[in-house]
């Protein structure tokens, strides 16, 4: 093409003039190209000037003010994508099920859940759309079922739910029109069962629920009006047990913990508070932002024991609380709950990477979400994953209370962790219930986690806290909650036993022996198997059998476990065991099921009866290559790469609906060449290594974190 090109320049200067412009022009075009694409990529995120979180809701509102909301609960686009809902917004809060925000005009507008007239609209109706309330407003809070504002002049009104007292108006009667409760007010805050109002003066004032003393006024209950707590106050934080309270000085004082009068925390290595969050989930927990922009955290969550200690000053006995504070990032300038605003006005979502602790349990997972790349190997237990990359590097998250994760630690892990482990090539991993394993190129079983009934180690039941080798000459591994069974390389299945000899009594067993584990074998010829709720044996002739254990006796002393296997299908290439139900696929791609009690839809031909035995296998569906079974749910990976999900739903299936149950399949992802499930959550690999999964997420074993992630990581508001 070059060589072509010369030759036809050389015979003119007219063409060698064309050719120049031609180029000119094309590099104005691929720099104004350019120049867009750089432009629309960073304008791809909104910057963000205020942030706050509700029981069931995250706020934002933009630099050009427009407020965003997304749900912490129902399906993954309202929970994790944020839909604008209004437009000139200057500030917005969020109670537990509604939202307040102030436009720049100082229009008060309300919506969401009404029961107890929080809207303050005059009706007890829910409202989808924002309805206006009140005019010329600076200042709002919302609690869990009421609200407060107050208006320029300092007059603070409020409305909603008053079981406690919460409204300040000397009655425990619930009102869903705003009402006048105190003047020269300039700031408010509002617990679950609680308001406070700080005057233009700086006092602090708090009615409401006293749970733990939160307001610092005796033992009663609640209190119905305004009672003064303290003096010069700059800023208060209300959460659930407990509230924040910055002074002019820049002191931090906590109320609650049963104290009656506010006590001061010894901020230690912070310099300077610039902003405070008292935490509303599950329990006290507290976030502070310094003078320099690094959030701390303290409380549940962080395993941090808040300490209550006398001082003494000038002879006189002080409370300090001592904590030893959680760095969780820097450059923020606001937090609330779990979301956090830097000061460059992008807008972060935080858990820490042991746990989501201060959020609550971790949600389900509706969807399909992207959780690794480059994965060759993937398996799914009861409540952790493992994980093998295509260079060899073993990863695991999840649940980690028996050291299933092999971190040497029993903190659960929200995102895929890196477990350190020197074994040589890995060519087989398995998540269990409460235990792993791992397979080396060398036929070497390791194994680490919970060891009830000796199923890794012969010597001792204690929780093997990290990998240890357990056989030699394996290929295959698989267990239960009680058992373990393997495969060597000759194609032997044994079972890792626990067998106790016992003395029978007409009363009572009496133990004189244990034998602390046993190599039984169950039968030769195996190519595959699949511990559950039957576990299954695939002979390498394609026979597929059901394990059966059996009692045995010498005499009338010593018992001995053994067991018994019994046919079940033909042709098979792949099977799969779950809790009370197990499937097979034919050599032809027909899926079929059988179980105990299919009252979930386990078994996928439409009937969902419980203790209904189906002890022979129903036909289900065609074209499957793979199937994976779990707790009362079940899927199948089809030729085509297609995986379908039936059973127990509630929004775990990965069907996006929140249906009880699902007895037939449904489709829910495609492109996958492999899947795992033995608990309620579910891992599905690509062949471009890409690693899907969705299903409970209690434990982190998703991988995606409490709520989505389990670090700061940017959420962009398109």
């Amino acid at each position: 093409m070059i060589s072509n090109a010369k030759k036809k320049f050389v015979g003119g200067k007219n063409e060698k003039i064309k050719y120049v412009l031609f180029l000119f022009l094309v590099s104005v075009i691929l720099i104004t190209l350019s120049t867009f694409y750089i432009k629309a990529s960073n304008n791809m995120g909104k910057k963000i000037v205020y942030i706050d979180t509700g029981g069931n809701q995250n706020l934002a509102v933009t630099e050009n003010g427009e407020l965003y909301e997304w749900e912490l609960g129902g399906t993954l686009e309202s929970r994790y994508l944020p839909t604008k809902v209004m437009e000139h917004v200057k500030i917005a809060k969020a109670g537990w099920a509604h939202v307040l925000a102030i436009d720049q005009s100082g229009n008060l507008y309300c919506w969401g859940n009404n029961e107890y007239g929080q809207l303050g609209d005059g009706t007890k109706e829910s409202k989808t759309t924002p309805v206006k309330v009140l005019e010329n407003v600076i200042a709002i809070a919302a609690g869990n079922y009421h609200s407060l504002a107050v208006t320029k002049n300092g007059d603070l009104y409020a409305w909603g739910y008053n079981d406690c007292g919460q409204l300040g108006n000397g009655t425990r009667v619930d009102s869903n029109k705003p009402i006048k409760i105190m003047t020269n007010v300039k700031d408010v805050a509002a617990g679950w069962y609680t308001s406070f109002a700080i005057t233009k003066n700086g006092d602090l004032y708090g009615w409401g629920a006293n749970d733990s003393n939160l307001l610092c006024s005796g033992r009663s209950e609640y209190r119905s009006k305004p009672v003064k707590i303290m003096s010069e106050v700059q800023k208060i934080s209300a959460g659930l047990n407990h509230a924040l309270v910055l002074t002019k000085k820049g002191e931090l004082y906590v109320l609650g913990y049963g104290s009656e009068k506010p006590l001061k925390v010894n901020l230690k290595d912070i310099k300077g508070v610039s902003h405070i969050y008292a935490g509303v989930s599950g329990d006290s927990y507290s976030l502070v932002v310094d003078k320099n922009g690094v959030l701390w955290a303290w409380g549940r969550g962080y395993n941090e024991t808040v300490i209550i200690k006398n001082e003494v000053k000038q002879s006189k006995i002080y409370k300090i609380i001592e904590f030893k504070p959680v760095k969780i990032m820097s450059n923020v300038m606001l937090a609330s709950g779990k979301l956090a605003m830097t000061k460059d006005k992008k807008l972060y979502i935080f858990c820490n990477n042991t746990g989501p602790f201060i959020f609550g349990a971790p949600e389900r997972v509706d969807r399909p979400v992207l959780i690794m790349k480059n994965v060759s190997l993937c398996s799914a237990g009861a409540d952790h994953s493992l994980a093998l990359t295509k260079d060899g590097k073993l990863y695991g998250w999840g649940n980690n209370s028996y050291n299933q994760l092999g971190n040497g630690t029993k903190n659960p892990l929200c995102r895929p962790t890196k477990i350190d482990i020197n074994v040589g090539e890995i060519i087989g991993i398995l998540a269990g219930t409460q235990r792993s394993f791992l397979i080396n190129k060398k036929g070497e079983l390791f194994g680490w986690g919970s060891n009830t009934n000796n199923t890794i180690d012969f010597s001792n039941d204690k929780i093997i806290s990290k990998p240890k080798i357990v056989l030699k000459g394996i290929t295959q591994v698989d267990t239960n909650e009680n058992e373990t069974f393997v495969v060597t390389k000759n194609g032997k299945m044994y079972a890792l036993v626990f067998v106790v000899q016992a003395e029978r009594d007409t009363l009572k067993w009496q133990i004189i022996k244990e034998n602390r584990q046993k190599m039984y074998n169950i039968t030769n010829n195996v190519d595959k198997i699949s511990a559950g709720y039957q576990t299954l044996i695939l002979k390498k002739d394609g026979t597929l059998y059901a394990l059966k254990g059996k009692t045995s006796w010498k005499g009338s002393h010593t018992q001995i476990e053994s067991y018994v296997i019994e046919k079940v299908l033909n042709n098979v290439v792949s099977m799969a065991s779950g809790y009370d139900h197990c499937l097979a696929v034919t050599k032809d791609g027909s899926l079929y099921a059988w179980g105990s009690d299919p009252a979930h839809g386990e078994i996928g031909n439409g009937i969902a009866i419980p203790n209904l035995r189906i002890d022979k296998p129903v036909k289900v569906m065609d074209n499957v290559k793979m199937v994976a079974a779990g707790a009362n749910r079940s899927f199948a990976l089809t030729k085509d790469g297609e995986v379908y999900a039936w059973g127990f739903n509630l929004g775990t299936l990965g069907t996006g609906t929140d249906s009880w149950y699902e007895p037939r399949p449904v489709k829910v992802f495609e492109g996958a060449v492999w899947i795992s499930c033995k608990g309620e959550h579910v891992l599905a690999l690509t062949k471009e290594g890409d690693l899907y999964g969705w299903g409970d997420n209690s434990s982190g074993q998703v991988g995606i974190g409490g709520i989505i992630i389990s670090k700061p990581t940017q959420i962009i508001i398109r």
